[in-house]
């Protein structure tokens, strides 16, 4: 296929051409013949033919340029893109190179229907692609964005294993004072156990006007990252912090020996109905001195909002709202926590997830594009999977707030 700069110099030639022979003809005084009058109309047609093929490219660059505008904006308002820094803490700046940039603008055609070289494992339903690594990337980025815990806790990728195995030990018990020459008695209680975490899938489903991909000024890429951001985002949120374990994370409220037992439950000085100033201060320090660095509070916007409106002793908030603090540690809201303020439920946590929480992923991220399903509709289904697990492997590390019994 000819680029626009050959199909210029070649409507040029045929224009030239046509013009040398009217003119011949003036010159003479004379009217085109017959030979003449048809070659010059065949000319004339065939560079009407080029100036519309060269008229579809530059629709076509048009587009890509709005498509480039568009996530160069998307990117700034973000942070997402080049040269952004992972909003996990700590890590490097994650600068996107020329590679990156073309398989970021070809997998954004890809999208719209207007290429199919990046297709893997194509299908007579309309399509199936693995994405490139850097759309999974920044898709994970954007789901920290929406997850606190996964920003905050111990992430690994297992690779070419299914789980992730980690051996755990139970301490053994404190020296015993005894006499020069004795060892004092054998300890019974240090054990090494085997905790597994093991991704288990998870999904999301959307469609979109198919006019709208085809025509919209927004990024496509961007807008199906954003969506899925949110709805991953939300759907590991709900497993790390009520999770039952069984094919899905192990939550941080939920009781369990494999996670946080009952024991580090706190309920003293709450009723049934309210939680109170001294139980939250029991919490404190219930945890150990050496989780409080890094440790933050975790409970919904019901719970923060009668927590909020406890006093100390000297009728000062209990909550440092400037700071966004409870008793001196971060708070972190989710409307994914517990708020039934009834007998025996829980009411906040207080945990170190750097230490004590693991989160797992697998290696990709899938995306299906759906193009023939929904025809009859003008949508196209987009189905977003990633196979993670999640699970608490330090219990000491968590303290929880209890309604009483």
């Amino acid at each position: 296929m000819k680029n626009k700069q050959e199909l210029q110099q070649n409507r040029a030639k045929l224009i030239t051409d046509a013009k040398a022979i009217i003119a011949g003809a003036e010159a003479a005084k004379r009217d085109l013949n017959e030979d003449e009058q048809k070659q010059v109309d065949g000319w004339l047609a065939d560079s009407d033919k080029l100036r519309d093929e060269i008229a579809e490219i530059d629709k076509r660059d048009d587009r890509l340029r709005k498509i480039e505008t568009a996530e160069a904006e998307f990117r700034a308002v973000t942070g997402t893109g080049a040269a952004a820094v992972e909003r996990t803490g700590g890590e490097r700046a994650l600068e996107q190179t020329d590679e990156e940039k073309e398989l970021r603008t070809a997998w954004g055609r890809y999208l719209k229907g207007e290429a199919r070289a990046l297709e893997a494992g194509s299908d007579a339903a309309g399509g199936f692609t693995v994405a490139p690594q850097q759309i999974s990337t920044e898709l994970i980025r954007n789901v920290d964005d929406e997850n606190f815990v996964r920003g905050l806790a111990r992430k690994f990728t297992v690779t070419n294993a299914e789980s992730l195995g980690a051996p755990t030990l139970t301490k053994p018990a404190a020296a015993q004072w005894t006499s020069e020459l004795a060892i004092g008695s054998e300890d019974s209680t240090m054990a090494f156990k085997k905790r597994e975490l093991r991704p288990h899938p998870l999904g999301a489903f959307i469609k979109l006007s198919t006019k709208l991909i085809r025509q919209a000024m927004i990024d496509p890429v961007a807008l199906v990252n954003r969506e899925f951001a949110t709805l991953f985002g939300t759907g590991e949120e709900i497993g790390y912090m009520t999770g039952n374990g069984n094919l899905k994370p192990l939550g941080i409220f939920t009781a369990s020996a494999n996670g946080i037992s009952t024991g580090r439950d706190v309920s003293t000085d709450n009723s049934t109905t309210e939680v109170t100033q001294d139980n939250l201060i029991r919490v404190k320090y219930t945890l150990k001195a050496q989780y409080w660095a890094g440790a933050v509070w975790v409970l919904h916007p019901d719970v923060l909002s009668l927590v909020a409106r406890l006093k100390d002793g000297e009728g000062r908030p209990l909550v440092n709202i400037d700071r966004n603090t409870l008793l001196g540690f971060p708070i972190k809201v989710s409307g994914n926590a517990p708020n039934t303020f009834t007998a025996a439920q829980y009411m906040a946590i207080l945990g170190n997830f750097n230490r004590g929480y693991w989160i797992v992923d697998a290696l990709t991220f899938r995306l299906q594009r759906l193009d023939e399903l929904y025809a009859a509709t003008n949508e196209t289904g987009f189905i977003g999977r990633l196979e993670t697990d999640g699970a608490p492997v330090i219990e000491e590390a968590f303290v929880r707030s209890i309604l009483a019994p």
